[in-house]
């Protein structure tokens, strides 16, 4: 195997020819999201471990594909297929060093990545609800839930983290690492989503038929699955013309947002994110380390 140089944002990388050639020849786009992922390596990498990796399109102002398509994993990379009975087969990889996330990079691509761990397949590392707003309502709107389910999961013990989605959304991380299943999972998740809307059926909804109900949060609690990737922390988000990043957001900031009315302040581009990192550290650590249990 020869070693090739790749330029990435102006930096000479060394690449395996089995990867260096799967590199489509850089556009400006693709090379910003490749810097960006060398420069996000070390808060990202722990997130990407032991996980297998699902590549999808990014939106981009120089792009008229579309967005969350899958992508080919470029070779050189381990593989793996996610089989279901109900849709063709997805294949995804590993992500194990900084070299293969700028690869990945150069294709533009989002990162989403499964809730178990290599070795623990039948037990997801956390639960997720995916916050996502019907017009008119938008990231404050999501904001307010977050907040009450919060507030929800503290009163059976449980502590939960929140990201930005890259766009109008939040998702929120209760983390696991115990021998929990996906069934208990899912089966927990669905149980404090349907009480919320059914408490407030006017802010929040379980009903995916989203375009029923403009105004309402909708709360998907179905992405606990085996075989359900979830949009990574620190991934590149399809936004349309700018790039975001899926963030971890403190609960001050979701508050200040709230008191505010406002949620511009929490939509993060690539700079941003590094800036943040740099001041704060990784705020999605615990969710890789925390150990929890379901209330009986």
């Amino acid at each position: 195997m020869t070693v090739t140089q790749v330029q990435v944002g102006g930096r000479a990388l060394e690449a395996s020819d089995t990867i260096a050639a799967t590199i489509p020849a850089a556009s400006s786009p693709k090379i910003w999201a490749a810097e960006y992922y060398r420069r996000i390596a070390p808060a990202l990498l722990p997130h990407l471990s032991g996980r297998p990796v699902v590549l999808k399109t990014c939106s981009d102002s120089g792009s008229n594909r579309a967005a969350g398509v899958p992508l080919p994993i470029p070779a050189g990379l381990t593989r793996h297929q996610l089989a279901d009975a109900h849709r063709e087969p997805v294949e995804c990889c590993m992500i194990h060093d900084p070299l293969a996330l700028q690869c990945v990079g150069m294709l533009g691509a989002e990162l989403h990545v499964l809730l178990a761990r290599e070795g623990a397949s039948a037990h997801p590392a956390a639960i997720v609800l995916e916050l996502d707003p019907t017009p008119p309502a938008g990231m404050v709107e999501c904001v307010g839930v977050a907040l009450d389910l919060r507030d929800m999961f503290a009163e059976v013990g449980l502590r939960c983290w929140a990201k930005t989605c890259g766009g109008r959304g939040l998702h929120l991380y209760v983390p696991l690492n115990t021998p929990v299943t996906f069934s208990q999972a899912r089966t927990f998740a669905r149980l404090v989503a349907e009480t919320y809307a059914d408490r407030y059926p006017d802010l929040a909804t379980t009903n995916a038929r989203k375009r029923v109900y403009p105004g309402q949060v909708f709360m998907d609690w179905r992405a606990n699955q085996e075989d359900q990737p979830s949009l990574c922390v620190y991934s590149l988000c399809s936004s349309g013309w700018h790039p975001t990043v899926s963030t971890p957001v403190t609960w001050q900031e979701l508050e200040a947002a709230w008191v505010r009315q406002d949620g511009s302040a929490l939509t993060f581009g690539p700079d941003q994110v590094v800036e943040r990192i740099a001041r704060k550290g990784d705020l999605f650590d615990q969710v890789l380390a925390l150990q929890q249990h379901l209330p009986v």
